[in-house]
């Protein structure tokens, strides 16, 4: 869907389409199993907004503690977002596609992630 982005892309949200458990490599028709994300864990009390990825590509948001989650951002099913820091420089997630790793960075007006 993106294959590989430059510096500076900036993705937006969407629909998800559906989860793949398992994808074919290229090579001869052999599948291997898609990286996992990570456990979220949400910081109570606070009402800011926190973010969690899952292995169907997107990035949710929730401003009630966890009690519910909407989509923030789709990237596709080929990406796991495999975890989301929020540190002193900004929130970043990291994303596996295909088995390439990269850093998307939340902008300033929290509104789209952009790639490093």
């Amino acid at each position: 869907m993106f294959g590989m982005m430059a510096a500076g892309t900036v993705l937006a949200g969407g629909e998800s389409l559906k989860s793949l458990a398992l994808r074919s490599s290229g090579e001869g028709g052999a599948a291997r199993r898609r990286p996992q994300p990570l456990e979220v864990t949400v910081d109570t009390g606070t009402g800011l907004p926190r973010y969690r990825g899952d292995d169907r590509g997107r990035i949710l948001v929730t401003t009630d503690e966890g009690a519910t989650w909407q989509t923030h951002a789709n990237l596709g099913p080929d990406f796991v977002v495999l975890n989301i820091l929020p540190t002193a420089k900004g929130t970043h997630a990291y994303v596996d596609y295909k088995g390439l790793a990269f850093k998307l960075t939340l902008s300033a007006d929290g509104k789209s992630w952009i790639s490093e």
